[in-house]
């Protein structure tokens, strides 16, 4: 008995997986304890800064960073290899136009991808060579495949891609049927990289928030004022907008006295997804003690919680019409 305590013992699952080890990788290590993200031995802080997208698919499938002719030659075998067969165009077309309109888009991109092997003869070749140029053909197709999925299922047809156009422009060309300006595609390569930090940032005070909005507007709908105004036959949007505005002035106070947690939590984010912003600057000049600027941070921050609460105390005035600044 005492032996088999002992073999149940030794063979418990541990829980969690800190000091598990799930695979052995040549390509990235991750260091949670010091925040730390690395791609071939190189910091993702780094190559956020400094390098391209191309630069840095050529660093994860060959281990090292491309020479400029190499670079060249990525980028043109991904221009060569953004456009898609007519069988596939006809696929994808067919697809939305007959399966349900709630269909997941991941599960029609998978299904597109799988279709793709039929008409690549190098699909079953796992040769390093083969696989490479196999990878270079799925990286370039993928925004060609999204944004034909998205035309189609707004029964518009497919537009082919211009191989001349980086990645971000000739998405949105293919996406809208128009040739994007450069503050456009800017925006959507900065969007692009800036949509998980944002998440993450938000997602704590949005759920804090949007209880209080639920709570207020549950109490303020059985008030008397909102039993006259259903009475006098008002339609029901009208009368929750009028019954929000009541609500929203505790919900404005929550929300301008924790603009303080934005800042600090923009450290952990931008540390995190390597975004450079106030919050990396300020844990870089913490461990450089850096005091000069780190008192002109703790200034900037100060002045922005100040004003946050001054726009609160203003908007006041704009929720409720019995309070007026003299």
């Amino acid at each position: 008995m005492d032996k088999a305590k002992d073999s149940a013992a030794g063979s418990a699952v541990a829980t969690g997986l800190r000091g598990v080890v799930a695979a052995s990788s040549s390509i990235g290590d991750v260091n949670g304890e010091k925040g730390e993200l690395i791609y071939q031995g190189i910091n993702i802080h780094d190559l956020a800064t400094k390098s391209t997208f191309e630069e840095v698919v050529f660093l994860l499938w060959n281990g090292r960073l491309p020479k400029h002719a190499e670079l060249d030659e990525l980028k043109k075998n991904l221009a060569a290899s953004c456009a898609l067969p007519w069988q596939i165009i006809e696929l994808i077309k067919g697809m939305c136009a007959r399966v349900p309109a709630h269909f997941e888009p991941m599960d029609a991109l998978r299904t597109v991808i799988s279709a793709l092997a039929m008409f690549d003869e190098e699909s079953r070749d796992l040769s390093r060579k083969a696989s490479i140029r196999v990878a270079t053909r799925l990286t370039a197709r993928f925004p060609t495949i999204v944004a034909a999925m998205d035309r189609a299922r707004n029964d518009l047809d497919p537009i082919p891609p211009k191989p001349e156009l980086n990645i971000a422009t000739n998405f949105l060309y293919m996406l809208k049927g128009e040739m994007p300006d450069e503050f456009d595609a800017h925006v959507l390569d900065v969007a692009h990289h800036l949509a998980l930090p944002a998440l993450v940032l938000a997602v704590n005070e949005l759920a804090l928030t949007t209880r209080l909005v639920r709570t207020g507007l549950l109490e303020a709908l059985g008030a008397d004022y909102v039993r006259t105004a259903r009475a006098k036959g008002l339609p029901e949007g009208r009368v929750i907008r009028h019954a929000l505005r009541n609500v929203m002035l505790p919900v404005l106070t929550v929300i301008g006295s924790r603009a303080g947690m934005f800042l600090s939590g923009a450290v952990l984010v931008e540390v995190v997804f390597a975004w450079p912003g106030l919050g990396r600057l300020l844990l870089s000049s913490l461990l450089a003690r850096d005091y000069p600027v780190l008192l002109g941070m703790f200034l900037l921050i100060s002045f922005a919680v100040v004003l946050a609460n001054l726009i609160t105390d203003l908007a006041y005035a704009r929720l409720d019409p019995r309070i007026r600044y003299q």
